[in-house]
């Protein structure tokens, strides 16, 4: 099945390891964006960090 496509590119698959510390600001930066999930919110995070 082909990977699904955003922002007009192909997302492609990436294993992270996290401290339980990353983990929860993660998930509370997910929370602060209301993202759809924690792969949401870091390409949301790396997207405003490119057009600042």
């Amino acid at each position: 099945m082909p990977r699904k496509k955003i922002y007009g590119e192909k997302k492609t698959k990436l294993t992270l390891t996290l401290t339980q510390t990353a983990k929860d600001w993660l998930e509370s930066k997910q929370t602060e964006l209301k993202a759809n999930s924690l792969s949401d919110t870091i390409e949301r995070m790396a997207r405003e960090n490119i057009t600042r």
